[in-house]
């Protein structure tokens, strides 16, 4: 019995629900017989009804009587024809205050709404009302009841509360709001007015209690109003984690990838000293041969008594509690393990370092020491003239390039003018890109094709302007008082009634706001709209107790704003908790206007002195503060930052300048203050200032002569770009020039340096420049632009290299030669006798300047990094940086916070702050249904949150996803409409005009307009042709349902009634960073994919973040197409395979860790930051190309040729590259702007270190390990000089 009456009654819930409470026939369900248990009273009341509508009054076991027919029914659903009540009772409590109230707050949830139905309707109708109900006063003279006792089991009202207390009320849960069944049963019949009900809760199974089937949530109740609902779980359903696969390792969670890196990286140690001890047994010297077991037996037995003791120590203890792949391991288990990968890790380590130390300390013959071959060489080694090698192709055209440029300096200064100043003047067609859409919306971004689609049907996207109000003391509550009313009272006046002229016409808000409601007036959210913006409407009570009451009656006349429309207090309120509206800190104000293009520059005009009025509007206000904010902002604020950041960089740039003149020069060791002028170089300085400056002009008038337009990017780092990728070009070549023959001419020393290093700038300009214009592929206006720029600007810098700076060089080498001051020419010296270390080199005949830092190369660096132990150490120190670096670099956040581009200073970093710390609602959020066929009803229900409606449909997502702010008052036009039509007071039609009848007609040819189907949901034929009706129709008392409210998100045919688009809004939930932006972006674009509607999402903000989605995959990409073209310009130019796959991988390796760096100090990855990379690559192929052309152009072994290409290069490149940087750097540092300190200042020096680590220390070693003699030259024998080997360093490799 009990079974069956369950499923009558879920039957009759899920009719009831889709009748939209409409009432039943009784034959439409069958009841069971209703069979209270044995001994209750049957048939007897203990209240009579009343005269008409009055209350019951007291009756004495009046026998109860059969109900007659109704046409609209409530109560006698239940109880049959048998019930205590009558027909007037139930007429009138269906139109009763409580009645009302608890339908209009427990609508969402039919079945919890049912259940406190059969509540009600157990106290004043059931057959058994004598049992469980007592009158306990009442009116002597008419024996109406005033107060009763209503005695239920505590079964029934647990049941009851169970299927309402996860519905939303006042935008908590019935289950915040009350959390006991007596609480809420408390609730539910205090809302009786005429008659007072005092419920009893018994649980005594021998006591007459109210016990009732009741309907679970689950019945006609969507996901978000009953957990048992969800036939998912939106967490894991919306999961939009990207993290890799994990196992539990030591009690914390290991990816699969960290795990696989670790592995790897002990399985290479393990390998490689396995191998090592292999490869040098193989060599039978007679100690080896002798030691080499017992050695190997000894270690074996200490290393597995040192594991063993570790991994007893473990295993004695009393408890581990150490999780090991998913499951718990004893300290048995841990030990033995422990001990193990002691011994298998150790061993062959151990081993291997006694087999090198037994043939050190034996002096034996090895393999190396056969090959004549130790790292430490002699200074006229090093000093021997490449130049007697047989030059090949490119050396040769160098050879007679240098030697013409050199020849004709005056000539290849003036035509490299003139070409420069020619390409240059297409700078004065270059225009200034202001427009960040323009800059880093992609033109085939997904979103902008979005907003495209969105503009089409709706008008532009609306612009927000905004002000956060508080007190001065952030601790005061603000709406005790109407103080803050009366300000927003003249505030709002004053915003209204303010105009800007703009092209010849006044425009004022009403001239630019949004409508919602066409020729309704200007939406604007605000508190003070709860008093319709009148302040004749305020009173003496509190607002927050009017606003409390709005929240739990948002349909109530009093609460709707000017236009009629609900208002959601989180939109307009901040800094409470929960409904806890007496404790709100701050009140937000938001005015919408359009965003029309032909309209752009007068509403910006007006955004502009809405920040002025709104600056001063606060002086008249010192108790309060003011943050505001308009659509505009940023973009004003960051034009007022580039003048701002401009010292810095310009600063950073001439600092550069100035100690490349310096350093440039002959120094040290100084001859004589005497010749101090002489040996300086500001006239090469000079030059090289004219050669940057005319690749920066260069590069603009090219691109604007095609059409491209300068960014900020663009103005701030190319400058920085080319002096950091250019002038090491300078150094190796002045350096190559130093090191020549001094008793040639300068024509031919010129020549001669060109030829040596030319192939090396050749090499590092043509791969950073290829690199550079690679960067086109990727798909962000800016980093496309910039990557044009510096293409071309390095490209051409390289030009002027081999041209102009070549004839500057011949010049000042002349000057230099015939003793004439720097910068003043015409002054001529008296001739000096040659200095004594111009005299060490008699068979070459070479002037020798050695730097300081080319002798602490030769004396110190390079004997250390090609140590054989120390080449141990670097190379397992720089593979597990790289291991580490690529379990970092795939953890770096995406993103861009707007707050770091703005000046300290800026009124936007107030506002920030303020909507971060109160607002409750994040931006609009915008779901746009197209090409739906609405009439269809499986596309109702895949969008709406009615019974009947699906699982996943879209409404039912958005409630669920926690990026989405939603509550009660939350619904789409779709949910709407279901309710409007299937109320009978709403949607009615005459009988004999076909016109629409208001809904309290009382006309008898008025009917209820549509014929509802069996599911509940509008025919076909009638969807399209009474939706206009519901566009128009306004709320009144008998239809609580607003449809002008979506007469704009709704774009209907009036031809063909076909709705050829939809939207729905919402709001995001507060989004503080770039990351949660992301996050909602791709939440909704999942619930848009998993629900399979036609249609996307949208909000303003996805223009910026879209790219996000994609910006890893574009950086990867862009890494390795770019180390291809160095792999390709390096085989063409080095011809060397070898050489080759050492500078990609270590450019490689080097990019990774840069990434790594980012990860670990905080900085994301965006468009500026792949900007920076791509700087990485070029700065990276500087420190790398020259030591590696260096090599292949050296002679000896390996180690050798190591070591000449370290004392070489390590000079100009530390000195070009290094230094330069790090005096420009220095200067960064002291900026105000964040943006400068942390994307400028911080990546570089990520950028330097890196660069500077492997190309100096890691290099090399690569270089000696991996690189072969067979595409190297030899000296002829008449330049073999014999090579003093130093014995203590054998080379074990």
């Amino acid at each position: 019995m009990s079974f069956l009456r369950t499923s009558a009654i879920i039957i009759y819930v899920w009719l009831f629900a889709c009748s939209g409470f409409a009432d039943l026939d009784v034959d439409q369900i069958i009841l069971p017989k209703i069979d209270q248990k044995a001994g209750e009273q049957l048939g007897y009341c203990s209240m009579q009804p009343g005269r008409g509508v009055d209350p019951p009054i007291v009756s004495y076991h009046y026998p109860t009587y059969p109900m007659p027919t109704l046409e609209t029914r409530t109560c006698e659903i239940l109880f049959g024809n048998l019930s205590c009540c009558s027909r007037v009772q139930t007429e009138a409590f269906k139109i009763s205050p409580e009645y009302n109230e608890a339908r209009s707050s427990l609508s969402s949830c039919p079945a919890c709404f049912f259940n406190v139905l059969t509540m009600w309707c157990g106290w004043l109708c059931s057959p058994w009302q004598a049992n469980f109900v007592t009158a306990t006063s009442w009116n002597r003279n008419t024996s109406v009841i005033s107060s009763s006792d209503y005695t239920m089991h505590e079964e029934f009202t647990d049941r009851v509360y169970q299927s309402c207390q996860s519905v939303h009320l006042n935008n908590k849960t019935v289950s915040n709001i009350y959390p006991t069944p007596q609480a809420f049963v408390n609730w539910v019949m205090g809302m009786k007015t005429s008659v007072k009900v005092n419920p009893i809760i018994t649980n005594n199974v021998t006591e007459r209690a109210f016990n009732f089937t009741t309907a679970p949530c689950n019945a006609s109740c969507d996901c978000s109003q009953c957990p048992s609902s969800c036939h998912f779980s939106p967490n894991m359903d919306l999961d939009l984690s990207n993290t890799h696969p994990t196992i539990e390792m030591f009690n914390s969670d290991w990816s699969y990838f960290k795990l696989g890196l670790a592995i790897s990286y002990l399985a290479l140690i393990v390998i490689f000293f396995t191998a090592v001890t292999i490869w040098l047994a193989l060599y039978k010297s007679e100690p080896l041969k002798k030691n080499l077991p017992l050695v190997g037996v000894l270690l074996a037995v200490i290393l597995a008594v040192l594991g063993t003791g570790l991994g007893i120590s473990v295993a004695i203890k009393s408890e581990c509690g150490v999780t090991m792949f998913n499951g718990r391991w004893s300290c048995a288990t841990l030990g033995f393990a422990i001990a193990m990968v002691s011994v298998v890790l150790c061993f062959p380590i151990a081993l291997s370092l006694v087999t090198y130390w037994i043939l050190f300390r034996t002096r034996t013959r090895s393999v190396i020491s056969e090959a004549g071959s130790g790292i430490r060489m002699t200074w006229q080694e090093i000093a021997m003239d490449p130049s007697a090698r047989q030059k090949g192709w490119l050396q040769k055209y160098f050879l007679w390039h240098g030697a013409l440029c050199a020849s004709h300096p005056k000539k290849i200064i003036i035509l490299s003018l003139l070409v420069t100043a020619a390409l240059s003047a297409g700078m004065f067609n270059l225009e200034q890109e202001n427009d960040l859409n323009k800059m880093w919306i992609s033109a085939s971004s997904q979103a902008l094709a979005n907003q495209q689609t969105f503009n089409n049907y709706f008008g532009s996207f609306y612009r927000r302007e905004q002000v956060i109000i508080t007190y001065e003391d952030p601790t005061r509550d603000i709406l005790k008082t109407n103080e803050v009313m009366i300000v927003l009272f003249y505030l709002e006046q004053l915003i209204g009634d303010m105009s800007v002229k703009s092209d010849d016409q006044v425009v004022s808000l009403k001239n630019l706001c949004y409508k919602p409601i066409p020729d309704k007036g200007c939406q604007v959210l605000s508190p003070f709209e709860y008093w319709q913006r009148s302040v004749s409407r305020l009173d003496s009570t509190p607002p927050w107790k009017h606003i409390s009451f709005c929240s739990q009656n948002p349909r109530h006349e009093s609460c709707l704003t000017q236009l009629g429309l609900q208002l959601d207090p989180d939109l307009v309120l901040g800094g409470f908790t929960k409904s806890n509206f007496e404790d709100t800190k701050a009140v937000i104000v938001t005015w919408e206007l359009t965003d029309y293009p032909y309209n752009l520059k007068a509403t910006e005009s007006w955004e502009k002195l809405f920040v002025e009025m709104v600056r001063d509007f606060k002086r008249d206000f010192p108790n309060f503060n003011f943050v505001y904010n308009t659509e505009s902002s940023m973009k004003n604020e960051l034009a007022l930052e580039r003048p701002a950041v401009l010292p810095s960089i310009i600063g950073s740039y001439c600092v550069m300048l100035v100690y490349i003149a310096l350093a440039l020069g002959t120094l040290f060791p100084i001859r004589s203050t005497k010749y101090l002028l002489i040996d300086t170089k500001f006239t090469l300085g000079l030059g090289v200032m004219i050669m940057v400056a005319g690749s920066l002009t260069t590069s603009m008038g090219l691109c604007g002569m095609f059409g491209l337009k300068n960014t900020l990017e663009v103005a701030l780092v190319l400058p920085f770009l080319i002096l950091a990728l250019g002038i090491d070009n300078v150094f190796v070549l002045v350096d190559a020039f130093e090191q020549t023959n001094t008793s040639f001419d300068v024509q031919e020393r010129v020549a001669e340096a060109l030829s040596q290093v030319g192939s090396s700038m050749a090499l590092a300009s043509l791969s950073e420049g290829l690199a550079f214009l690679l960067g086109l592929i990727v798909d962000i206006p800016a980093v496309r632009t910039f990557s044009t720029f510096a293409g071309v600007a390095i490209l051409y810098n390289f030009l002027l290299q081999i041209s102009f700076l070549i004839s500057c060089l011949a010049l000042d080498a002349q000057r230099q030669k015939d003793n004439r001051l720097d910068l003043f020419a015409c002054y001529k010296i008296k001739e000096w006798d040659p200095a004594p270390q111009d005299k060490l080199l008699p068979m070459l005949g070479r002037k020798r300047s050695k730097a300081l830092l080319r002798s602490f190369a030769q004396r110190y660096l390079a004997p250390f990094v090609l140590h054989p132990f120390i080449k141990i150490v670097l190379l397992f120190g720089f593979v597990g940086m790289f291991m580490i670096g690529l379990l970092f670099c795939t953890e770096v956040d995406v993103g861009l916070e707007q707050q770091d581009f703005l000046p300290t200073s800026s009124y936007v970093l107030d506002f920030i702050k303020a909507r971060n710390e109160y607002a409750l609602v994040g931006p609009p959020l915008y779901f746009v249904l197209t090409n739906m066929n609405f009439s269809d009803p499986f596309r109702q229900n895949q969008v709406c949150n009615l019974p009947g409606c699906q699982w996943n449909s879209l409404m039912s997502y958005a409630k669920a996803s926690p990026v989405i702010h939603t509550n009660n008052q939350s619904t789409d036009w779709v949910d709407a409409y279901l309710l409007w039509s299937q109320s009978p007071s709403c949607c009615r039609d005459n009988l004999k005009s076909g016109r629409r009848c208001s809904s309290n007609s009382s006309d008898l040819i008025c009917q209820e307009c549509m014929s509802m189907t069996s599911a509940n949901r509008p025919p076909n034929s009638e969807f399209s042709e009474f939706l206009i009706w519901f566009l128009n129709s306004r709320m009144d008392e008998n239809c609580p349902v607003i449809g002008n409210q979506f007469a704009s998100d709704v774009m209907v045919s009036r031809d063909t009634m076909e709705i050829s688009a939809s939207r729905i809004q919402f709001y995001h939930e507060p989004l503080s960073n770039s990351k949660i932006q992301l996050e909602a972006l791709k939440t909704a674009y999942t619930i848009v994919e998993k629900t399979g509607i036609s249609g996307f999402a949208f909000s303003n903000f996805y223009l910026f973040t879209e790219e996000y989605l994609y910006v890893r995959t574009e950086t990867w990409e862009q890494i390795g197409i770019c180390l291809g073209a160095v792999f390709l310009m390096t085989i063409i130019l080095l011809g060397n395979p070898g050489i080759a796959i050492a500078v990609v991988g270590v450019v490689g390796m080097i990019l990774v860790d840069v990434l790594a760096g980012m990860y670990l100090f905080g900085l994301e990855l965006n468009g500026i930051s792949m900007v920076n990379i791509l700087l990485a690559m070029g700065m990276s192929i500087e420190f790398c190309v020259h030591t590696a052309h260096a090599f292949s152009r050296s002679v000896g072994t390996k180690n050798q040729r190591s070591y000449r290409a370290m004392v070489e290069m390590t000079s100009p490149v530390v000195s070009g590259v290094l230094m330069t940087k790090i005096v420009g750097l220095t200067v960064l540092s002291f900026s105000q702007s964040i943006f400068i300190r942390e994307y400028y200042f911080g990546m570089y020096c990520i950028i330097l270190v890196m660069a500077l680590l492997h190309g100096v220390f890691f290099l090399p070693v690569v270089l000696s390990l991996m690189g072969t003699d067979k595409y190297a030259l030899s000296l002829p024998q008449k330049f073999q000089y014999p090579i003093e080997i130093d014995k203590r360093l054998v080379e074990p490799l």
